[in-house]
């Protein structure tokens, strides 16, 4: 793209496309590779950056994860057009209050990565956030450390993983009825379920307690994983869909209690929606 200066930048991936959600009939955002934010009024024709985020004070101190420096989360709030929440790897969290100028990190209660540089406000490996249905202050992150939950909008956040059999996954999902779904892995190298069980672990508490859902899951030999993008609710039917690197698909029609494979097998899935 070109930018409002003139510069010309290349963006290497595209790893979100959110609508604006009720607050925002119309408005389109993307979020890309190099941490940024694309905004499109008329259905994608054309796109402008929100360049506030590149101008925040700690872009300087920003470093890529595993996947690059991806902005992989996009939460525009519901009712109030201003608001929204970003998720970047191996960066963190951001909300903006006046529609993508300006932004604030969320970062208290979330540990920082080791980078082997001095300590920054950044470097918070976010792998995905989902908010309450009923209530968008209420939001839920899957971190590189665990999982979590704030109350009110990303300013505090409380660790919600007592109970999991890992603190590492990918994707985080919350239905229609606010139940949270999340995906355990084995060790931050491996990346396969844990001991080779297919597990969606699910809280229906805001994260007090989780239940091990194994109803129609392979529980034996099975080592593969759920990437960040390949898990998603319908927020309407209570359907969830979920895809693995083993090219297999897992769908299920009442929340994630039970699960039925479905017929084929593709390639590797990075990404799943449901319309």
């Amino acid at each position: 793209p070109v930018l409002p200066d003139g510069t010309v930048r290349k963006l290497d991936a595209i790893w979100t496309i959110t609508p604006g959600g009720p607050a925002q009939p119309g408005v389109t955002y993307a979020g890309t590779d190099l941490a940024a934010i694309f905004r499109s009024d008329d259905g994608g024709e054309s796109w402008h950056e929100l360049v506030g985020l590149q101008h925040h004070p700690s872009r300087g101190h920003w470093a890529p994860g595993a996947d690059g420096m991806c902005l992989h989360t996009i939460l525009p709030h519901p009712t109030d057009p201003a608001r929204m929440w970003v998720g970047m790897s191996a960066v963190g969290v951001f909300e903006t209050t006046d529609g993508g100028a300006t932004w604030q990190t969320r970062h208290d209660g979330l540990k920082e990565v080791e980078t082997g540089q001095p300590e920054s406000e950044v470097a918070r490996c976010v792998h995905g956030v989902m908010a309450h249905p009923d209530d968008p202050e209420r939001l839920f992150l899957q971190f590189h450390f665990g999982v979590f939950r704030s109350d009110n909008g990303g300013q505090v956040w409380k660790p919600i993983g007592t109970g999991l059999p890992s603190d590492f996954g990918f994707p985080i999902v919350v239905t229609r009825s606010g139940a949270v779904m999340v995906v355990p892995l084995a060790a931050d190298v491996q990346r396969v379920f844990v001991d080779g069980r297919l597990r969606i672990f699910r809280s229906t508490d805001g994260g007090t307690s989780w239940n091990a859902i194994t109803a129609g899951l392979p529980q034996e030999h099975y080592y593969g994983g759920v990437l960040r993008g390949s898990m998603r609710t319908d927020l309407e039917t209570g359907e969830v869909v979920f895809g693995t690197n083993h090219g297999e698909v897992f769908h299920s029609a009442d929340e994630g209690l039970t699960w039925t494979r479905l017929p084929g097998k593709l390639t590797r899935i990075m990404y799943v929606s449901l319309a």
